[in-house]
């Protein structure tokens, strides 16, 4: 658990780097928590398993990965990612500023690029928060498919393997590799 954590860590620290340096803005909570979710689903989808490792939830606003979402008043007075990055607020709006070097050995070359690849594609000076969180709309489709279904509940669990449509009732030999390497991982965690 130690090691998943170590990676989270070094991945956000990472990805407000980027963001600062593109956007001359602040990592503001809403963008990192998109930035995580379209880099989890994109991997997802690409090779059935997340970068991350985050359970999401579906809000109104995209999805939010549940760990940082629910426990960022705790991790504002407790500053778990002090080495890495430091939590602040201002104007009710949490920003991760980066404190330390990201360690990128956690990663793969492929995780690397995925990241720098979203964020790039992402962080524009340009981009407010409500595009941002559109994006997360229009490319995550197992988003869709618990906001869909929420039963008017303001948040509910994002289910991965939505990301594969009827993925579940096909047989494992019809599944595509990478569906069924989805399968495997998230029905085995």
């Amino acid at each position: 658990m130690v090691y998943e954590e170590e990676r989270k860590i070094n991945a956000l620290a990472y990805i407000a780097i980027i963001h600062t340096s593109l956007t001359e803005k602040p990592a503001f909570q809403t963008y990192m928590y998109k930035y995580a979710a379209l880099i989890d689903f994109a991997a997802i989808k690409e090779c059935g398993r997340p970068v991350f490792n985050f359970d999401y939830l579906a809000l109104k606003n995209g999805p939010v990965p549940r760990q940082l979402y629910d426990n960022k008043e705790e991790y504002l007075k407790t500053q778990p990612f002090k080495e890495k990055i430091r939590l602040t607020r201002e104007d009710n709006r949490i920003i991760y500023e980066p404190t330390g070097e990201p360690n990128l050995d956690y990663f793969s070359d492929y995780e690397i690029d995925l990241i720098e690849t979203i964020v790039e594609t992402h962080a524009k000076k340009y981009i407010t928060t409500v595009e941002i969180c559109n994006s997360t709309h229009k490319e995550i489709l197992a988003w869709r498919q618990a906001w869909k279904n929420r039963n008017k509940r303001e948040r509910v669990p994002i289910d991965p393997l939505e990301t594969f449509p009827g993925i579940l009732s096909k047989e494992a030999l019809d599944r595509t590799p990478v569906e069924e390497a989805a399968v495997r991982y998230f029905l085995n965690r």
